[in-house]
C-alpha cells in the first residue's frame, strides 16, 4: 500500500519563530474575489472571521503552501474557535485533537508556493466553503456578517459541495487513524485542548510532522480509505465537468435556435410571398389575347402568297392597251 507521500520536513524552529499573520482587509478581498468568481455574492466578515481567516493565511504561509485550502479552514476554525471547531469535529464523528491532526497531515504534503507573503486566493473548494457559509449567513435579517459558526452549519445542513464534505472526512478519519501513532497515547484523564496561542500552534505543527516521519506508514486500511475517497472525489468532479459542459452546450443551442426559428419564418414567409407573385403573373398572362398559332399562321402566308403570285400572272396577261382600272372595274361586274 502507498506510503505517506512527503516525508517529514525537519522545521524545528528557535524559540523566536512565530506565524506571520497578514492583513486582515486583504485576506478578506481576496476571498471575495473568489467568491464572485465562483457565482457567489461577496461577504461580509466579522471579527472572529477575520481572525480565522488571519490564522489560516499564516498557517499556509508558515507551511509554504501555495494556497489556503479546506484543511487551512478546518484546523484554523478549531484553534481559534475550541467551541465551534468541537462541533465541526462532532458533525464529523471525530473529536477535535483528531480532526486538528488530521488537518495538518494533509496540509504537509501540498506543494510550495513561490512566495511566502503574497496573499493568493484560496483554493476552489475552501472558496465554495466559505461562499455556502455567506449564503447561510446573508438570510440573517440581522448580524449577517459571516461568523465561525456558519461554516460549521454549511456542513451540519450539508449545502457545502460533496468535494468539500470528502476532504473533511478524509481529516477526521486520518486523524482519528493516526493521531496516537503520530502525538503517541493521550493520558485517560487528559483534556482536549487545542493549541491557543501562535507558539503552541507551531509546536503542534512540528510535533505532528516529526511523529508522522516516525510513526511509518498508515495502517492498510486508512490507506484504502484515502485511496477509494479520493478516487470518488476525482468521479464526482469528473461528473461535475461534464454536467457543467452539457449545461454550456445546451445553453448555446437554446442561444442558437432562436435566430435559427426567426430565419426559418421568414424563408417561409418570401416563399409565400413568391408564390403570389407567381400567381398573378399567371393570372395577368392568362388575360393577353393568345398569339396565333403556327398552323394558322403558314396557312395564311400560304393563302397571301398564291393571292400575290395570281395577281401577277392575270397582270401580265393583260392587252397592252387595257388600264389596270378597267380591269379591275370589269372584273368587280
Amino acid at each position: 500500500m502507498a506510503q505517506d507521500v512527503v516525508t517529514a520536513r525537519e522545521v524545528a524552529a528557535p524559540a523566536e519563530v512565530s506565524l506571520q499573520f497578514q492583513d486582515a482587509e486583504l485576506i478578506c478581498e481576496a476571498v471575495n474575489d473568489a467568491l464572485q468568481f465562483h457565482g457567489f455574492h461577496r461577504a461580509l466578515y466579522s471579527e472572529p472571521t477575520q481572525s480565522l481567516l488571519r490564522l489560516a493565511w499564516a498557517v499556509a504561509s508558515h507551511k509554504h503552501s501555495r494556497q489556503v485550502t479546506v484543511y487551512h479552514l478546518g484546523y484554523a476554525l478549531v484553534c481559534q474557535h475550541p467551541t465551534v471547531g468541537k462541533e465541526l469535529a462532532e458533525c464529523l464523528r471525530c473529536d477535535a485533537e483528531s480532526f486538528a491532526v488530521g488537518c495538518i497531515l494533509r496540509l504537509l504534503p501540498l506543494g510550495l508556493s513561490i512566495s511566502n507573503t503574497a496573499i493568493v486566493r484560496p483554493s476552489v473548494d475552501a472558496a465554495r466553503w466559505l461562499g455556502e457559509a455567506g449564503v447561510l449567513a446573508q438570510q440573517r435579517d440581522e448580524q449577517n456578517e459571516l461568523q465561525p459558526e456558519d461554516l460549521v452549519r454549511a456542513v451540519r445542513e450539508n449545502t457545502i459541495p460533496h468535494s468539500v464534505r470528502v476532504q473533511l472526512r478524509t481529516a477526521a478519519r486520518l486523524g482519528g487513524a493516526r493521531r496516537d501513532a503520530v502525538l503517541g497515547p493521550r493520558p485517560v484523564q487528559s483534556p482536549l485542548l487545542a493549541p491557543s496561542s501562535p507558539r503552541e500552534i507551531i509546536k503542534q505543527m512540528e510535533e505532528v510532522e516529526k511523529g508522522r516521519a516516525l510513526a511509518g506508514p498508515t495502517d492498510e486500511l486508512t490507506n484504502l480509505v484515502e485511496l477509494l475517497e479520493e478516487f470518488e472525489q476525482r468521479h464526482n468532479a469528473d461528473v461535475a465537468d461534464q454536467k457543467q459542459a452539457l449545461a454550456r452546450i445546451e445553453a448555446m443551442i437554446g442561444e442558437g435556435a432562436a435566430p435559427t426559428e426567426q430565419r426559418a419564418l421568414h424563408i417561409d414567409d418570401i416563399l409565400n410571398k413568391l408564390g403570389k407573385i407567381d400567381h398573378r403573373v399567371g393570372a395577368l398572362d392568362d388575360a393577353l389575347p393568345r398569339p396565333l398559332s403556327t398552323v394558322r399562321l403558314a396557312a395564311a402566308i400560304v393563302a397571301v402568297l398564291t393571292l400575290g403570285v395570281a395577281v401577277g400572272l392575270t397582270l401580265t396577261l393583260l392587252p397592252p392597251g387595257l388600264r389596270i382600272s378597267q380591269f379591275v372595274s370589269v372584273s368587280a361586274k
